[in-house]
């Protein structure tokens, strides 16, 4: 019986330590990505940081915006997340008209 504890206990120790250490290992977003080029280097070509395709770049800084007055405006295909805060803005990468990646910044 206490076998069967220790292992028990033991289980749900390393389990609680892989969860733990687990957001560590994720990849770094497009944002960290570039803080990180930026602290080594003073000038940043976008194309040597992402690692997708796009052609062209919209900056969107309304507030709370949906993405949808940049999206009729240049006619870009794609689903944009919601701008939650007055210090928000949008970077969408696009290609051939199309949403590649949508990067929120936060202007504070």
């Amino acid at each position: 019986m206490d076998r069967v504890r220790k292992s028990t206990i033991s289980l749900i120790a390393i389990s609680i330590m892989i969860l733990l250490l687990f957001p560590g290992c994720k990849a770094k977003g497009l944002y960290h990505q570039i803080l990180d080029f930026a602290k080594e280097n003073e000038e940043i070509m976008l194309s040597r940081v992402t690692d997708f395709d796009w052609d062209i770049v919209y900056v969107d800084r309304t507030p709370y915006s949906s993405g949808s007055k940049i999206k009729e405006e240049y006619g870009i295909e794609g689903e944009f997340q919601p701008l939650l805060t007055d210090f928000s803005s949008r970077v969408a990468f696009c290609k051939d008209g199309k949403l590649v990646y949508d990067l929120e910044l936060n202007n504070f």
